[in-house]
């Protein structure tokens, strides 16, 4: 789940990007997408180099199903 959540932070951030580009767009924050701000790429790394410490290649196909798990699990989320 986590790896799933940071990974969106971490395309939250490029989105924020772009969008700030967009001139349609001028004045307006995009917190919500950019909450590491440019400590982003240092955060990734380092959850990285962490989750690789518990998982190796071997265990890859097991994480993949986790992370499908995690990404339906909060698609059907309800409030």
């Amino acid at each position: 789940m986590l790896y799933v959540i940071d990974g969106a932070s971490l395309g939250g951030n490029v989105i924020k990007k772009n969008l700030e580009k967009n001139p349609n767009f001028e004045g307006i924050d995009f917190h919500y997408f950019g909450m590491y701000n440019q400590a982003i790429s240092e955060f990734w790394k380092e959850f990285i180099l962490a989750l690789n410490t518990y998982f190796h290649e071997e265990n890859y196909p097991e994480v993949l199903k986790g992370a499908e798990r995690a990404y339906a699990e909060l698609i059907n989320y309800e409030i």
